[in-house]
């Protein structure tokens, strides 16, 4: 049983949903499936696979500022929280006049383990961590194919590196107890931000003393020479992180010899907005296309040209596409 407030917004929802797909496909519409996704990007891939009497819509368009479900945070959290207190029923009706709908969610898989448990038959998780490793991961010659800035696979390949390095020190730094300076790795988020690269990394390899630097520097935090030789010390000595140095302190993996496949669960747990940034960071023409001029931080226009670019055939080899070809949302 639903509680009022629940079923009040549930309404609301639905009744947005309307709106979104207009009145008269809503009359003609009998199926009535709709696929709430985290933002803009989810929207574009799906709008390119889904059948045509599918919707596809971001949570932030039928959600009220004040929703009880956007009070979970963010979009991810809205979504998952929506579907864990819908009926298990995916043809639900709970608002009067708008017939029965057919709910389905989409979202990244990130570092969400405890989402993983939850089991929820009709959300959808990215086989990888997001939708931009997604699609890196099944079509790896994606970005030879951009409309604005041709990536080359040495360039692809530096920013695969690059980002799994970045993982394996953000990985570190989480685990590092330190009483007196607290570690932010914020500075090291790319999600809403660009990462500056070039202030910590040196020819292809991230350089563990001007990493911490960078985060200190961000928190306006003075760090001295003596906490950060014994932080650097702490990160090598670290029991992951031997696992990729060397005695000197020197990374083992090489560029050259590098590929994902040498990393367990790599498009699991590197994140496509790292990848991007990394991207980017080695291409200057991508970075002249995809940035804004004025704040240094990447525009949306890299992800739009990604997905346009991407060979959808690929994307039918996935987990995702054969639980959405059973649900009847996806074309064949």
């Amino acid at each position: 049983m639903l509680a009022d407030n629940v079923k009040k917004e549930l309404g609301v929802i639905i009744s947005r949903i309307v709106f979104k797909c207009g009145y008269q496909d809503f009359l003609g519409n009998t199926n009535k499936k709709a696929i709430v996704v985290e933002g803009y990007t989810d929207e574009k891939l799906i709008s390119r696979i889904k059948k045509q009497d599918v919707l596809s819509i971001q949570i932030k368009e039928i959600c009220t500022n004040r929703s009880i479900f956007l009070g979970k945070e963010k979009g991810k959290n809205a979504i998952v929280y929506l579907f864990q207190v819908l009926p298990n029923d995916p043809d639900i009706e709970i608002a009067p006049g708008c017939g029965k709908w057919s709910l389905y969610g989409l979202v990244d898989r990130d570092y969400d383990d405890e989402m993983l448990n939850l089991r929820l038959p009709r959300l959808f998780i990215t086989d990888t961590h997001d939708i931009e490793t997604l699609i890196f991961s099944t079509d790896n010659q994606v970005t030879n194919r951009l409309s604005k800035a041709s990536i080359s696979p040495e360039t692809m390949k530096k920013a695969l590196f690059l980002s799994y390095q970045l993982l394996c020190y953000r990985q570190v730094l989480r685990r590092l107890p330190d009483k007196n300076h607290e570690i932010d790795i914020k500075a090291l988020a790319s999600q809403d931000t660009t990462i500056d690269f070039s202030a910590f990394v040196d020819g292809n390899n991230i350089v563990p003393d001007k990493l911490l630097k960078t985060i200190f520097s961000n928190q306006n935090n003075n760090l001295s020479n003596e906490k950060k030789k014994k932080l650097v010390d702490n990160i090598l000595k670290d029991k992951q992180m031997k696992k990729h140095f060397d005695n000197k302190g020197e990374w083992k993996y090489q560029m050259e010899t590098f590929s994902p496949e040498q990393v367990n669960g790599y498009w699991l747990i590197v994140r496509g907005h790292d990848i991007v940034s990394a991207i980017c960071f080695y291409d200057t023409n991508a970075r002249n296309e995809y940035f804004y001029k004025n704040n240094n931080t990447l525009n949306r226009e890299f992800e739009k040209d990604l997905i346009d670019a991407y060979d959808i055939g690929m994307f039918k080899k996935t987990e995702l596409y054969r639980q959405m070809k059973a649900a009847d949302l996806v074309v064949d």
